[in-house]
């Protein structure tokens, strides 16, 4: 990421949050690990829409579930990003959003 101004320990960033069928989350990390962003992933999530209600019926945890990406990076990776998965949501399906967000800088260090 480039370095925007922090201040008083709080960087700004993109956060972008996708929710693909669970069998086209491989598709998606691969754009994610192309640009170089890091993502949390979330499971067998579920939800209504314009396409109606969004479920794994049988509870199994399966390809027919969603699942929920969450990934924070700058301006430029944000524009990569969506340039790279929009084809892959009008093809398999799922939703995307961005807005703007603060990251805490804090002092632990992996």
């Amino acid at each position: 990421m480039t370095t925007p101004e922090i201040k008083q320990g709080i960087k700004p960033v993109k956060r972008i949050e996708i929710v693909v069928p669970a069998v086209e989350l491989r598709k998606i990390l691969k754009v994610l690990d192309r640009i170089g962003v890091g993502y949390s992933i979330f499971r067998n999530v579920m939800g209504r829409g314009d396409c109606g209600q969004s479920v794994d019926d049988f509870d199994l945890g399966t390809d027919l579930a969603n699942d929920y990406i969450l990934t924070l990076c700058d301006r430029d990776q944000e524009e990569k990003i969506v340039e790279g998965i929009r084809p892959l949501l009008e093809r398999y399906g799922g939703v995307c959003w961005t807005s703007d967000a603060n990251w805490v800088i804090h002092t632990l260090s992996c």
